[in-house]
């Protein structure tokens, strides 16, 4: 902290903390305005990179606005026992972020601008070149969830292989692979009118467009699903009609690769299972948990059941088909 104050004109007495996971993260205040410290240990050169990608999204879409400390940085690094740190100070962006509670904030409009916003995103990042000094992010089939995390779930491993397998497998060029945000969930944007904020591209990265699709619909779907008797299936092919609606206004995607959207979120399903199982330690695969972040209560045997099942959400039956000329 007194290494951050040697590199910004802040008061760090009101500090307040608001996620302490691979970053730390810490609401300020500073001339009546709202700012985040970021703190990532996860070392300067890779946290360059993110800042480097947002600051070539900025003109085109509403992101992180990052400080200019008093180095005239963007990125600040501190070292101390063998560990390395980046340090980044970003405005505060307009919005309002979503609730499971409060589910009038996401509509039809919602989702139309949602998708809108990454098909943007995805059209723009296809003229990105990092100069050649900058350490590129990290590619998606580089770091897959590994097979080790569903030894106690053999049928869950055997698909999370398949699946693997068959991305190994897809082709690769710009108008279906690049830098992704990887992480468009509910809880990394804000919602201001028809404007999405996007937030936390901490996890960005080289991969296929269809797959940023998939990590936010597979969300969309599975956070905002109705609890009561509602028709499932209409209003998860609804999500889906909107966002892609939206995406189909910036950016493109033939059919072979809209097909594949499925198979990405078919890897978040199981991504999202690894993630439970690190958190809760799950014995048995019975629990049934409420996951704080996300608002939902997370039933391991059910949850399981539905991937051994083929089966994305219950009391839905979404195609690939589902995808195609959607006008």
């Amino acid at each position: 902290m007194k290494y951050i104050l040697s590199c910004y004109d802040v008061d760090l007495n009101n500090a307040e903390n608001v996620n302490s996971g691979t970053n730390k993260v810490f609401k300020i205040r500073k001339d009546g305005e709202n700012f985040y410290l970021r703190i990532s240990m996860r070392g300067f050169d890779y946290v360059s990179a993110e800042i480097d990608w947002i600051e070539y999204l900025k003109n085109e879409i509403r992101v992180p606005e990052p400080v200019i400390s008093l180095n005239g940085r963007l990125v600040e690094k501190f070292q101390e026992n063998n560990q390395e740190y980046a340090i980044c100070i970003f405005r505060e962006l307009p919005g309002v972020k979503w609730k499971k509670s409060v589910p009038c904030a996401f509509n039809e409009q919602t989702y139309f601008f949602w998708g809108k916003t990454m098909g943007r995103m995805h059209h723009i990042t296809k003229n990105y070149r990092p100069s050649e000094k900058m350490r590129l992010r990290p590619r998606f089939e580089e770091s897959y969830n590994p097979l080790s995390n569903y030894r106690a779930v053999p049928l869950v491993q055997e698909k999370m292989a398949h699946i693997q397998s068959e991305i190994s497998a897809l082709p690769q060029n710009a108008d279906s692979y690049g830098l992704i945000h990887f992480d468009m969930q509910q809880q990394n944007f804000l919602i201001n009118g028809n404007e999405i904020s996007v937030l936390d591209f901490d996890e960005c990265q080289y991969g296929f467009f269809a797959l940023d699709i998939g990590v936010a619909l597979y969300h969309a779907i599975w956070w905002d699903l109705p609890d009561d008797g509602s028709d499932k299936n209409a209003f998860a092919l609804g999500i889906i009609k909107n966002f892609m609606r939206g995406y189909n206004t910036e950016n493109s995607l033939c059919d072979f690769w809209l097909k594949k959207i499925v198979l990405f979120m078919q890897y978040r399903q199981i991504q999202a299972l690894s993630w439970h199982i690190g958190v809760y330690k799950s014995n048995g695969f019975t629990a049934v948990v409420y996951n704080e972040l996300f608002g939902i209560y997370f039933d391991f045997e059910r949850y399981i059941k539905c991937i051994e099942s083929g089966v994305l959400f219950e009391g839905c039956k979404i195609t690939e088909n589902d995808f195609i000329n959607i006008t």
